[in-house]
C-alpha cells in the first residue's frame, strides 16, 4: 500500500491510502475513496479531480473567450471553433519549429514537430465561461523524484510550451514599454515572426474584443525559476498592433547582417500614422529619418522607428535644426538603410 498524508495548519491530518498494484481486491474502493476525499478537500467535483489527475503529465494551455462571442453562455459558432483549432495547431507547430531552430522566422518544420502536435490533446471546455483547453504531454521524469532542470533538461514538449508562455510575457513587457522591442529581442526564447502571425490570426479570425490565455505547467518537472505556472494574459487590440509590428521587423531582419553603430545627424523626415497631438496615448510606430555622415558608407539616410516620447523629441529637434544621436543595429534592406535602436533618441 502507498500512504499519503495531507497536512494543513490548524486542521487534523488527512490520510489517503492507495493500492500499490491495481490487482488488489480493494483497489477500486480505495481509489474511489481517495477521489472523494480530494473532492471534499478542494471543493470540486470528482470529475474535476479525475481531470486534474489525468493532466499531471501534461502542460495545459487554456484560452477563454469573452461573453460577446458566446451564445446564451453555452455555445459558439462553428467558424470560431474552427479558427481556434486551426490557429492553435499552427501556433504549436511553429513554436516547436522555433524551438528546434530558434531563428526570427521558421525555416523548416521537422517530423518531430509534427509528432509533438499530433500528441497534444483537445480537452473539455471549462466551467464558468466558454473556453478551450489544450494539453501538451510532457511525460514523467526519469525517476520518481522531481528534478531541477540544471541536473536534467526538461523535455522538448515542456520547452515548446514554455516558449509560448515566454512570448506572452514579452507581450506584457511590450505593452508596459509602449513599443515592440521586448518581443523582437526575445525571439531566441520566445516568439518567432511565424508564431506572432498565428496569434494575430487567431485573434482576428475569432473576432472577439479580447482573448485570455492561461498556462499551467505540469508538476512532473520542477517549475522554472521564472514561475510561469498558472500564468495568464489577456490579448487586446493594443497588443495585436505590437505583435504585428514585431512580426514585420523580425521578417525584415532575418536575412540581414546587422552592424552595431552610433549614428548622429540632422533629421530629414518624420512620419506617423497617428494624430501628432496625441502621440503619447498609442503605440503605433513612428519613423524618423536621420542624415548620417558614415565614415564607411558616406552620406546616407537612415530610417529608424522610435517610441512616442522619442518622436516628440525628434519633432522639437527638427524644428530647432538640431542633430540627434541614437545607437542600434544597422542593416541594408534593399535600397534602404534601417537602424533597429537599442538606446533612446537623444537631442544634441
Amino acid at each position: 500500500m502507498i500512504l499519503f498524508v495531507f497536512t494543513e495548519a490548524d486542521s487534523p491530518d488527512v490520510t489517503i491510502v492507495l493500492p500499490d498494484v491495481p490487482q488488489r481486491q480493494d483497489a477500486s474502493k480505495r481509489i474511489h475513496f481517495a477521489l472523494r476525499t480530494l473532492s471534499d478537500l478542494d471543493g470540486i467535483s470528482i470529475n474535476e479531480v479525475l481531470a486534474a489527475v489525468r493532466r499531471i503529465g501534461s502542460d495545459v494551455i487554456r484560452t477563454r473567450l469573452p461573453d460577446s462571442v458566446v451564445w446564451r453562455g453555452e455555445s459558439i459558432n462553428l467558424k470560431t471553433a474552427e479558427a481556434f483549432i486551426r490557429r492553435m495547431r499552427r501556433l504549436l507547430l511553429t513554436a516547436a519549429a522555433t524551438e528546434v531552430r530558434p531563428e526570427r522566422t521558421v525555416q523548416v518544420i521537422t517530423s518531430d514537430c509534427e509528432d509533438f502536435v499530433d500528441r497534444c490533446r483537445f480537452a473539455h471546455t471549462f466551467e464558468g465561461s466558454f473556453g478551450f483547453v489544450v494539453e501538451a504531454p510532457v511525460g514523467a521524469p526519469p525517476d520518481v523524484t522531481l528534478l531541477s532542470e540544471e541536473e536534467h533538461p526538461a523535455p522538448f514538449e515542456r520547452a515548446v510550451v514554455r516558449r509560448i508562455a515566454t512570448g506572452f510575457r514579452s507581450v506584457r513587457r511590450a505593452e508596459v514599454a509602449q513599443n515592440s522591442r521586448p518581443l523582437q529581442a526575445t525571439f531566441q526564447g520566445g516568439w518567432s515572426a511565424d508564431m506572432c502571425d498565428q496569434v494575430v490570426g487567431m485573434y482576428e479570425e475569432i473576432g472577439a474584443e479580447s482573448l485570455s490565455f492561461g498556462i499551467e505547467l505540469s508538476t512532473e518537472w520542477t517549475l522554472p525559476e521564472d514561475h510561469l505556472d498558472m500564468w495568464s494574459f489577456t490579448l487586446r487590440p493594443v497588443n495585436i498592433r505590437m505583435i504585428k509590428e514585431a512580426s514585420e521587423i523580425l521578417k525584415e531582419r532575418q536575412e540581414e547582417n546587422e552592424v552595431p553603430v552610433i549614428i548622429s545627424g540632422p533629421i530629414v523626415r518624420l512620419a506617423s500614422k497617428e494624430n501628432p497631438a496625441d502621440l503619447l496615448h498609442n503605440v503605433s510606430p513612428r519613423e524618423v529619418v536621420i542624415r548620417w555622415e558614415s565614415p564607411d558608407r558616406g552620406d546616407i539616410s537612415v530610417s529608424t522607428r522610435v517610441a512616442p516620447e522619442d518622436y516628440l523629441a525628434a519633432l522639437e529637434a527638427h524644428r530647432a535644426g538640431r542633430a540627434v544621436r541614437v545607437s542600434g543595429n544597422l542593416v541594408r534592406a534593399g535600397k534602404r538603410w534601417i537602424l533597429y535602436p537599442i538606446t533612446s533618441l537623444k537631442v544634441e
